[in-house]
């Protein structure tokens, strides 16, 4: 392919002719001045026409257009000049005013140049607009020279002197067109079209001095002639470095307001210089009117264009705000309105006043479907949960998807009616789906809320929620409709949600329940208990608020307060007792191992601030959430058992264990939860997994913690089967600091290293021997 020179070399071809033309073309005779000029104009054309080439190969499509129509523009206006030339010395035979006449095709060339230029806005309207504004600035100005120049000096009324006039109105009308078009044009090119308008503001001089030339032949033509060739030239060398510049340069972003004043400038003038004609007496003749109409036929059309443009703005406006409205208001997944048109939906029915009821679906285990079938087969089950419930609601409802696996639902009528549509909706649900390798079925749990007088969009969806809560929680056989009764149990529950989010630490204090060496009958330690004394609601168990804690994050200040409570208690015992230290064991929740990553940190720095020793602290946590979260849980456990704190897995044999978590998980004991003890006397089964057990723990070196014990029998059983320590309500009940104490003291009275005993089989329940 034919290598292309350099941008900057083509620009120094036309430079270099000016330098030497233009000074000699105001001092040669009239033939050889234009002869140079032409020359010149000629190399320049010449010159685009290379960068043309160049922006066809490397530039966007709109500025190669633009590039192109602008030099056959050029070239037009070349070959006029050379027929131009041509009459002067008598070398053409055409008309006179021929050149003149082929001058005006060079017009819509480099208009349809300009206008072809990418704009920041899409559509006709801003280009159209151009068009009007460089036809009004055209005809207000050519009025305004026809009243000025031409009419005082008109030799001869023939068609030399209009097509000199059309021309010199040919450039205001090509300066008007760019200069609208600047503030619209993308920023990259904004150099390209200045440059261009520059040099269009040139060619506009030029041309005007040319129809004075034309109509008043005496006045200094040769004079004339040479500013006309310079302005020629330099008017086309800014246009061909505009060509040069286009989109080499990124330009600012603002849009420059004062353009859009540019059609009622000249008019302002034309306008002005027709009145002060008038009133100096001035008649005018047929022409003169001729053009103050064009003038206001120009304007008219401008407005209308300018109408129209902006009430097709208005409609595409309209059009997007209904698009990004619908966009707002849907789930991008399933197609369903979203949590944000569902509130709304409800607020309309609160505000009809007609009986409805709100429902939240969530669907079971899905958690397993994502882990199974990955994200996208998560995605299809979703979408084929929402499709089945929209198809069994028909048009008695809303379904709407408000995020993660919980759908929300609308309908009209009461509880009966509410549990009816429940029930269709989980029949729904369930329609077998093909997800590869199996064919699935969706269970979902529903809550639902009816609405009463006076209630609010809020308290209406938080009651739906508790009410899914308890159908989650296996209440109500997958649906749970709130009753009056259940909802004052909600308004209990968001308060104490609420609540606890937040934790006001004074409401709440630690109970300690003894824990005693099965073999000896020693007291060896305390588990410590957190309690809760609402001011409001009074004693809140903690199967109730530590769930709700987990949920909201108030467990984290909990836990701390539990873990600073319980070692500051545990300091003072050891100090009142040196010769017997205990052993705290205190739960800590998931989130505090995965949240903040510092648990470690701070349980060693407590054990040091109350000068306790590390093996004095069993941190407690259990199986389930173990599972959940084994790689944070076991990277903590680590630490803190490489320190010497002991590791505790509560609740064993009641979650999803594997011997591969119990071995990932570094611990030193097994707490057998309370449903294996309560039963371990009546059920060989339960004897059998308490012995599997207690042989797994004693294979893997770990200490074995029996919860629960609430009868003799009970504790001789687990004695038998070699359990180590036990707790529960037969040897101590969870109470103030104060009863460990007084084991404590009553086990340091004489005879020395006398011990609390443990009941033996046939003394009663709660008797303890010393």
């Amino acid at each position: 392919m034919l290598a292309l020179p350099n941008s900057r070399l083509l620009l120094l071809l036309p430079a270099g002719l000016l330098a030497v033309a233009a000074p000699t073309a105001g001092l040669v005779s009239s033939g050889a001045g234009d002869i140079t000029s032409y020359v010149v104009r000629t190399g320049t054309v010449l010159a685009a026409l290379g960068l043309l080439l160049r922006r066809a190969r490397r530039g966007p499509s709109g500025v190669a257009r633009a590039c192109r129509l602008i030099v056959l523009g050029l070239l037009v206006s070349v070959v006029s000049g050379v027929l131009a030339v041509a009459q002067s010395a008598g070398w053409s035979s055409l008309p006179v005013g021929f050149d003149d006449a082929l001058y005006l095709a060079h017009v819509p060339f480099i208009a349809a140049g300009l206008l072809s230029v990418p704009l920041l806005r899409s559509g006709p309207g801003g280009r159209l607009r151009a068009v009007a504004d460089g036809a009004v600035a055209a005809a207000s100005l050519g009025s305004v020279v026809n009243l000025l120049v031409f009419v005082p000096h008109v030799s001869d009324g023939g068609p030399r002197q209009l097509l000199a006039s059309l021309n010199s109105l040919a450039d205001v009308f090509l300066l008007a067109v760019a200069l609208s078009l600047l503030p619209r044009v993308v920023p990259v090119l904004r150099r390209f079209v200045a440059l261009t308008s520059a040099g269009l503001v040139l060619l506009s001089v030029r041309d005007v001095l040319y129809a004075l030339a034309v109509v008043q032949e005496p006045v200094g033509r040769v004079g004339v002639h040479g500013t006309r060739a310079v302005l020629s030239e330099l008017g086309l060398l800014l246009i061909v470095a505009g060509a040069a510049s286009a989109g080499g340069l990124a330009g600012a972003a603002a849009r420059a307001r004062w353009v859009a004043l540019l059609p009622y400038l000249p008019i302002a003038l034309s306008l002005g210089v027709y009145a002060v004609l008038t009133f100096g007496g001035r008649e005018f003749g047929r022409v003169d009117v001729l053009l103050g109409l064009l003038v206001g036929l120009a304007m008219g059309c401008r407005q209308a264009i300018a109408t129209w443009d902006a009430g097709r703005l208005l409609d595409e406006l309209a059009l997007r705000e209904q698009r990004y409205r619908a966009q707002a208001l849907e789930d991008p997944l399933t197609g369903l309105p979203n949590r944000r048109a569902f509130t709304e939906a409800v607020e309309r029915a609160l505000t009809a006043g007609r009986l409805a009821t709100v429902m939240f679906a969530d669907c079971d285990e899905f958690k397993a479907i994502n882990d199974t079938h990955g994200h996208l087969g998560g995605d299809r089950v979703l979408c084929h949960v929402g499709t089945q419930m929209r198809l069994a609601l028909g048009g008695k409802g809303t379904v709407a998807r408000l995020g993660g696996d919980e759908f929300g639902v609308l309908v009209w009528g009461d509880a009966q009616t509410a549990i009816e549509v429940a029930q269709q909706l989980r029949v729904a649900a369930a329609q077998p789906l093909d997800l590869g390798r199996r064919e699935y079925r969706t269970r979902v749990s529903i809550g639902a809320a009816t609405t009463r007088a006076n209630d609010d969009v809020s308290a209406l969806l938080s009651h739906a929620d508790v009410a899914l809560y308890r159908a989650k929680a296996g209440r109500g056989d997958g649906v749970v409709v709130l009753d009056p009764e259940g909802r004052r149990e909600a308004a209990d529950y968001l308060r104490l949600r609420d609540d606890v989010a937040d934790p006001e630490l004074t409401q709440f204090h630690v109970d300690y329940q003894p824990l005693f060496a099965i073999g000896t009958g020693t007291l060896i330690g305390a588990e410590a208990l957190l309690r809760w004394n609402h001011p409001v609601l009074g004693p809140v168990p903690p199967a109730t608020f530590i769930p709700l804690a987990e949920q909201t994050g108030g467990i984290e200040s909990l836990g701390d307060f539990v873990l600073e409570t319980a070692l500051r208690q545990l300091s003072a015992w050891t100090e009142a007792h040196p010769q017997a230290p205990l052993v705290m064991c205190v739960n800590v929740s998931p989130r505090q191992f995965v949240a903040g990553g510092d648990l470690a940190d701070r349980i060693l720095g407590l054990l040091t601030r109350h000068r306790l020793r590390p093996w004095q602290l069993a941190v407690e946590v259990t199986e389930q959430s173990a599972i959940a979260d084994l790689e944070p849980i076991a990277a903590v456990a680590l630490v803190l058992r490489t320190a010497g704190v002991s590791v505790a897995v509560d609740d064993f044999g009641t979650g999803y264990s594997s011997l591969r978590h119990l071995e990932r998980i570094p611990s030193d004991i097994l707490k057998i939860d309370r449903s294996f003890t309560s039963t371990v006397c009546d059920s060989p089964e339960a004897r059998a997994l308490v012995r599997g057990i207690i042989a797994l723990a004693r294979e893997l070196g770990l200490r074995t913690v029996a919860e629960g014990v609430e009868t003799a029998e009970q504790l001789d059983v687990l004695r038998e089967l070699g359990c180590h320590e036990a707790q529960g309500f037969l040897l101590g009940r969870p109470g103030e600091p104060d009863a460990i104490q007084a084991l404590l003291d009553e086990a340091a009275e004489p005879p020395v290293g006398r011990s609390m005993a443990l009941p033996r089989q046939g003394r009663s329940d709660h008797e303890h021997l010393v």
